[in-house]
């Protein structure tokens, strides 16, 4: 198998092409090594507070693509082929014109292991002294359980991994994303939040989002004579995590009935999409304001 590095860039102004180098993606040996610098997140986010929100989402969007493609692998013991090899950076790189673009992918002689990958980090991303070097292990049984149990079963149904944008909405003034959203005389809204991957004020600031698009999706369903009981949901597994926060904000929403969701186990996600696919809810998109 080839072996090949890729430098993930934040471009600051795209008309100047300035940019920023902030990870880096080597693919060896059918393993994927994969390397953010934060201190680089950091100096983004102060130099461009206005993209903080966007660069979040569009790097979780990145973990979560590479870590479902690591673990989402099938036996053949004739040849295997990830979905991320050299021709899917090679396509990241041409097409890929958002705030976070990959350079052309380039090759490297030898097979790369922990150390090289880190030398090579040093060389072209520098130094990180607050996050070491993580190969990209299976996804959480949340996120498998998110894309096993519903995107799989309703991605021809509903809107899955659906971004309502700012002023699709009504008074809406940030962009949200949700797992799935769909409608059939009432509104259906499921969003995953995996207590084990974000900090604290991560955590609260989704979910007061949540609520806050979820009231205005009430207004906006009103407005379109969708008069049936809203079904929102919020899915959450119980958190390995030993930080009290987490472990406290978990025991809240277990324990209180919250007024705009109801809170899942990603186990019962099922449930979910056989409600959804029985109430042949369909795609709310068309519906929204473009």
């Amino acid at each position: 198998m080839e072996n090949v590095l890729s430098i993930l860039k934040f471009v600051n102004n795209p008309i100047s092409e300035e940019n920023i180098a902030l990870g880096l993606v080597v693919i060896s040996n059918d393993k994927v090594f994969f390397k953010l610098s934060n201190q680089k997140i950091d100096l983004v986010k102060k130099l461009n507070s206005n993209s903080a929100k966007l660069l979040d989402f569009s790097l979780n969007q990145l973990r979560n693509y590479l870590a479902h493609d690591l673990g989402d692998r099938s036996m053949n013991l004739i040849e295997f082929k990830s979905k991320v090899n050299k021709d899917f950076l090679i396509r990241l790189s041409k097409y890929n014109n958002g705030i976070l673009q990959f350079s052309q992918p380039s090759f490297i002689k030898s097979e790369v292991n922990t150390e090289l990958f880190h030398d090579y980090f040093l060389k072209f991303i520098g130094e990180d002294s607050i996050e070491k070097l993580k190969v990209i292990s299976e996804p959480s049984r949340l996120f498998s359980n998110v894309q096993e149990k519903f995107c799989t079963p309703l991605r021809d149904r509903i809107d899955i991994d659906y971004t309502i944008r700012k002023k699709q909405l009504p008074s809406l003034f940030f962009d949200f994303n949700f797992d799935g959203i769909g409608v059939n005389g009432a509104l259906y809204v499921v969003k995953s939040v995996d207590l084990d991957a974000v900090k604290i004020g991560s955590a609260n600031t989704t979910i007061s989002e949540y609520e806050s698009v979820i009231e205005r999706l009430n207004v906006f369903a009103k407005i379109k004579g969708i008069d049936g009981d809203p079904r929102c949901f919020l899915v959450m597994d119980s958190p390995k995590t030993k930080s009290v926060p987490i472990v406290e904000l978990y025991s809240l929403l277990k324990n209180e009935e919250m007024p705009f969701f109801k809170l899942v186990g990603s186990d019962q996600l099922d449930s979910v999409s056989n409600l959804i696919i029985e109430k042949e809810a369909h795609k709310i998109s068309d519906l929204l304001l473009v």
